[in-house]
């Protein structure tokens, strides 16, 4: 009978490591690619800007998306604290783009969630959390959302008409 129970022991804690990796990678192997849907207007219009941001609890300076109507992800690039720069792939067609950078690596989704809001899931692979970029384009103006485990953060910016972030 000791053995049964060693045997159950093993393997449920053999499921819980599994659950678990499932868990962390479960955003990379799980998704299927869908087919492209087509970008809104807004997409090429504020595709390749670059957007100075207002003060915020991150000290993010301005961000960039780039949209290509041909390519299954965006890039998405931000500046924080003046000189550090992230630039990562942002899956578009239902799969989770990884991009390594100099210090994380990034799995990333983005869609379109209303005319003129495009949103973000990501996560630093190896981290637990899973975070949001809300980004609502209005003219020249943007109002950005983060939600993430620290709680929700709204600020805004605006299109500064041309480009500043290097990769």
């Amino acid at each position: 009978m000791k053995k049964i129970v060693k045997i159950t022991t093993i393997s449920i804690l053999s499921l819980i490591i599994l659950l678990l990796l499932i868990m962390t990678l479960g955003i990379v192997i799980t998704n299927k690619p869908q087919p492209l849907q087509e970008l809104p207007a807004i997409a090429l219009e504020i595709s390749d800007e670059t957007y100075s941001l207002d003060s915020n609890p991150w000290k993010y300076n301005n961000f960039e998306l780039i949209f290509a109507p041909e390519k299954d992800y965006e890039e998405f690039s931000y500046t924080a604290k003046e000189n550090d720069v992230v630039n990562y792939r942002v899956g578009l067609n239902g799969v989770f783009q990884l991009t390594e950078t100099n210090n994380n690596t990034y799995a990333a989704i983005g869609s379109w969630t209303s005319p003129n809001t495009f949103s973000i899931d990501y996560e630093i692979i190896g981290y637990t959390t899973k975070d949001k970029w809300n980004f609502t384009f209005d003219g020249d103006e943007i109002l950005i959302e983060e939600v993430g485990v620290t709680g929700k953060y709204s600020y805004g910016g605006k299109r500064m008409n041309k480009r500043i972030i290097k990769e």
